[in-house]
């Protein structure tokens, strides 16, 4: 006969995950999540070609795309140093997201500025999927100004809240 501890694990045995530890496992995904998505978002922009509208064009809409690792990572981080009252790492993270926000409001000029010289030389059979990515690239970039402007202000009203 089985014993019902073989199919149903006893909750004494299961391994007990304090805060501050899962909270440092959290980071560490974040940190590292960061690094690769920073990484990747670099290599996009090397070497600077600005004032080529081609290139600006094709590197934001590509830049857009690669995001989500970049993000994640940092939002991680960001909850980490929430949760385990960090206050410089969030006031940091506050400041940084703010200043994302602003960078990518500016991104998102620079890439409209680019619409209509790409769409002067598409041919009909490249123009419906040309406006497709115009499209994505608006929602994406409308969504992550608008999420690290959030999360920049979220973080410095839990700086401004916390004790000294």
């Amino acid at each position: 006969m089985l014993k019902s501890h073989l199919l149903v694990p006893d909750a004494r045995e299961r391994p007990s995950w304090e805060p501050p530890a899962a909270d440092a496992m959290i980071a560490a995904l974040g940190m590292a999540l960061t690094v690769v998505g920073t990484t990747n978002l670099l290599l996009l922009w090397l070497p600077l070609q600005f004032g080529v509208r081609q290139w600006e064009f094709t590197t934001i809409g590509a830049h857009l795309d690669g995001m989500p690792l970049f993000v994640i990572g940092i939002f991680l981080i960001a909850i980490a140093a929430v949760r385990l009252a960090l206050r410089r790492p969030t006031l940091a993270i506050g400041v940084g997201c703010v200043l994302l926000a602003l960078g990518h409001a500016g991104m998102m000029l620079l890439y409209l500025r680019g619409v209509p010289y790409a769409t002067t030389g598409a041919t009909e059979a490249v123009l419906p999927t040309l406006r497709l990515a115009i499209f994505k690239a608006g929602v994406l970039g409308v969504t992550y100004v608008s999420l690290f402007g959030w999360i920049g202000r979220y973080l410095l009203r839990e700086v401004r809240r916390a004790p000294h």
